[in-house]
């Protein structure tokens, strides 16, 4: 795409300003239609996309005004060879879509990205395309003089037509083998680079529809070596190691708006360094200003009127505010009964009650779900005769009461209630207001079996005295809907181990007036590990009311630093759990409350004079890292961390370390060196 600006009628050229390239090798699609399925599928073996600035001028002859390919200086996507195929030998495709049952409401869209490839971002690019569509405009308003060319766009429009577009898309998945993108904001000649890669990704989404009308959207994600870094003409510095996870998102649009996020991952290991964040702060500012900027230049461009309503609490319509009540619906209401054999897992959907059998790994229970997200208000539990062969017979059989937690995927006890023949039981139930209630779509009931020795010796389950069945005839379950008691967010991040690895940086000056007339070799490390933090099995946890924020953290900790003697790292917190809970309570004037709770379990810290030694090193490196970001270009004094430096007074170069080793460094005379 090139766009020509200026004409010279004496040359015979014309002066271009190329904009884009987009190079597709052996595109290929086909379709099929079947009654019963449908299939689209289009495929490309390689693809390049290469631009140029707003300000690269070329000149061709008039009657041959096409940019070539070497005309567009930068490239935007790069792809390599990949991984052949074992058994064929051919390299895969770049790009693969794929579509099935394309004429129904239930279509599927896979992407497949099978080759490596790199996306390279510079701020001059978005400058390049809003001077691209400015010039489109005004040749477009010179052949259409009388045409409005001015587009507009409403928010709630644009909603409609993208709940529309979800509502016939029932699943997409996309994934890559391989994918780097590399911002470059051009900060100055030397510019650092910020570089995000990931070695494997798949993106997965569901959505359910009820009525023509989204209901739910899941998003599943997995990625593999994950890795942030920022790199320079000279270095490059790792601030999240690789770095493995998946994650769960969930949309719920109706009744009411709920979000819930769900990470696991395995190792989390991170590098912090002052120097390098302050270098990841200005990365990080200098790439929004510029989408930010980008972004307004090209909605003037396009006149759109887009606008994002807040949603307060204290505005939300009267009749999503009012609370639904049930009464004893499960045996008044229009619930399905199901039963499920031993091997089968069956999750039960709105209005089902699945009662699961006795077996070898799990109880008797019985499962039900809600369409909405309700708490129970009142549970009645009447005498029920048990499947026994004893007379007068006074057992109790143990049942537990639970509820689905679909951030942390697992259900929660709630409480522990018991069925007699004889006697009839209420359970106490959270109040409404209180801070324990709790609110899910999906509860169940579990009949505690209890244990028995068999005639060798061995502890086994018994057989109930109840069937699952009888729990629905002996039960009276009130149930309420209330959107104040549903939380709009929830959030859970899960690690079996988070790694937090603390660096000095010297500034350094090749001078100290400590040790003249010598002058150091710069042989020792500018950056160095001073201190490593490990959580073991971190968890986080955070959900938000209205109301209401509360926030939970549970991890084992541990605490290392250097001492500069021996250059080993020592302890100084040993092992200990820790339990960290927060509450916020928002009053009706928005006055927030805070409640806290911490629980440490007995530790050890450690105190020497090594720790205070690093540590006051330490803050003088923060204090010189800082002053040498305020003040730029000033020379600061050489730090001596070391307990013992070697200097060399001879006018011949000397060698210190073992002999015939590799880590033998010489040093030249009036010389001094810090011993690694």
């Amino acid at each position: 795409m090139a766009i020509d600006y200026k004409k010279t009628a004496i040359s015979s050229l014309i002066s271009l300003n190329p904009f884009l390239c987009i190079t597709i090798t052996q595109p290929h699609s086909y379709l099929l239609c079947h009654p019963s399925s449908q299939k689209f599928e289009a495929s490309c073996f390689d693809l390049q996309l290469n631009w140029s600035s707003a300000d690269h001028v070329i000149e061709r002859p008039f009657n041959s005004c096409t940019p070539m390919n070497d005309d567009f200086i930068y490239a935007l996507l790069e792809t390599k060879p990949g991984e052949p195929h074992p058994k064929t030998g051919i390299p895969p495709a770049f790009l693969t879509v794929t579509c099935s049952d394309i004429f129904s409401n239930q279509a599927c869209v896979k992407i497949s990205v099978e080759r490596p490839m790199k996306l390279n971002f510079r701020t001059s690019m978005g400058k390049a395309t809003i001077t691209f569509l400015q010039r489109f405009q005004e040749k477009f308003t010179k052949i259409h003089p009388f045409m409005d060319y001015k587009f507009s766009s409403s928010s709630e429009k644009d909603v409609s037509v993208m709940m529309n577009v979800l509502t016939y898309l029932a699943n997409i998945k996309f994934s890559t083998s391989q994918i780097i993108m590399e911002f470059t904001p051009l900060l100055d000649v030397n510019s650092e680079k910020l570089i995000i890669s990931a070695g494997y990704l798949n993106l997965e989404t569901d959505i359910e529809t009820c009525k023509d009308n989204v209901k739910c959207l899941d998003l599943k994600l997995n990625m593999s070596s994950l890795i942030v870094q920022i790199s320079s003409f000279d270095q490059t510095w790792n601030f999240l190691e690789p770095l493995s996870f998946s994650t769960l998102l969930k949309c719920h649009l109706k009744p009411c708006l709920q979000i819930e996020l769900c990470i696991l991952g395995e190792s989390l290991l991170l590098n912090i360094s002052l120097f390098h964040g302050l270098k990841m702060k200005m990365l990080i500012e200098a790439i929004l200003k510029h989408f930010q900027k980008n972004f307004e230049n090209i909605k003037n461009i396009f006149h759109s009127d887009i606008k994002f309503k807040d949603i307060d609490s204290n505005l939300v319509d009267s009749e999503t505010k009012k609370r639904t009540y049930w009464n004893d619906d499960l045996r008044k209401g229009s619930f399905q009964f199901i039963q499920v054999v031993e091997s089968d897992e069956y999750s039960p959907k709105p209005y089902e009650i699945v009662f699961n059998r006795f077996s070898a790994n799990e109880p008797s229970s019985m499962t039900w779900c809600y369409p909405e997200p309700r708490t129970l208000t009142k549970i009645e539990v009447s005498p029920v005769p048990f499947q026994s062969g004893e007379e007068n017979c006074d057992k109790v059989i143990n049942c537990y009461l639970q509820y689905w937690n679909s951030t942390h995927q697992e259900y929660v006890n709630l409480c522990d209630f018991k069925l007699s023949e004889t006697e009839q039981f209420n359970l106490d139930l959270p109040d409404l207001n209180s801070d324990s209630v709790a609110v899910s779509n999906k509860w169940r009931v579990l009949l505690d079996c209890g244990k028995c020795i068999d005639e060798d010796g061995i502890f086994e389950k018994e057989n109930p005295y109840l069937s699952p069945l009888a729990l629905a005839a002996c039960m009276s379950i009130d149930s309420c809907f209330d959107p104040t008691l549903v939380p709009v967010f929830q959030v859970k991040a899960s690690f079996e181990l988070a790694k937090i690895t603390f660096n000095n940086y010297f500034e350094k000056s090749g001078f100290s007036p400590k040790l003249f007339p010598f002058e150091f070799d710069d042989e020792s490390p500018h950056i160095q590990v001073f201190s490593i933090l490990t959580f073991i099995n971190f968890s986080c946890s955070c959900s938000k009311r209205i109301s209401k924020i509360k926030g939970e953290l549970s991890s084992g900790v541990t605490c290392e630093i250097l001492e500069y003697r021996n250059l080993t790292m020592l302890p100084i917190i040993s092992p200990v759990d820790i339990l960290a809970n927060l509450t916020i309570n928002l009053d009706r004037e928005n006055v927030p409350i805070f409640d806290m709770e911490f629980i440490l379990n007995p530790c050890f810290i450690r105190l020497s004079q090594s720790i205070f030694h690093t540590l006051t090193y330490t803050m003088q490196s923060i204090s010189q890292v800082t002053q040498a970001s305020a003040l730029k270009n000033v020379c600061s004094e050489y730090m001596l961390p070391n307990y013992y430096i070697i200097c060399n007074n001879l006018e011949e170069r000397i060698r210190f370390g073992q002999t015939y080793a590799r880590s033998r460094s010489p040093l030249v005379g009036e010389y001094a060196s810090f011993p690694n």
